[in-house]
């Protein structure tokens, strides 16, 4: 083989080389870009009623969108259910009952309220069981949405402590 088709050879392994490193490159940054401009949808609650012996309990589950692109095509799934508290290490949370919810866009910084309505009334015994500080009532649900042409989606549970005041539950708070 001559000395110039063996530099040749060595030549274009080296330009493959640097074209893959390239390619790397390039979908680091890509994935880096989409990050930093794609829609990230959070979840709060507020405002809740019915804390009463036969209402139903009833509240708000608050949407916004944090980043910089709209969320497209938002469905979201909330239910209100009771819970030990605090929550045991083998507590696994209800599954959540997919209802109809139409489809939906929010657009960045803009927040969207959705009332969410417990499937059945406080008894005598929820009401006690809360009171003793024994269980707490449990909102969770899922929001699953597109942006940037991928699904993205935030699981979300928090327990209701009173006056308002929510925390997040150990179990059910994820997102991508």
């Amino acid at each position: 083989m001559a000395p110039s088709d063996q530099f040749l050879i060595w030549f274009t392994g080296l330009l493959v080389l640097i074209g893959g490193l390239q390619a790397w490159i390039l979908r680091a940054t890509l994935t880096v870009s989409r990050a930093s401009v794609r829609a990230y949808v959070l979840v709060r609650c507020e405002n809740v009623l019915g804390m009463t012996l036969g209402d139903r309990p009833r509240l708000v589950v608050v949407f916004k969108n944090f980043g910089s692109t709209p969320a497209y095509r938002l469905r979201h799934h909330s239910q209100i259910s009771f819970a030990e508290y605090p929550m045991s290490d083998d507590y696994k949370l209800p599954k959540i009952v997919i209802r109809p919810s139409r489809e939906m866009t929010i657009t960045p910084q803009v927040e969207y309220g959705n009332p969410v309505v417990g499937s059945r009334p406080f008894t005598q015994e929820h009401l006690d069981e809360i009171e003793a500080h024994h269980a707490r009532m449990l909102i969770y649900g899922r929001v699953r949405y597109r942006t940037l042409g991928r699904w993205h989606h935030t699981s979300f549970a928090f327990f209701y402590l009173g006056n308002q005041t929510f925390i997040m539950a150990p179990d059910g708070n994820d997102a991508d």
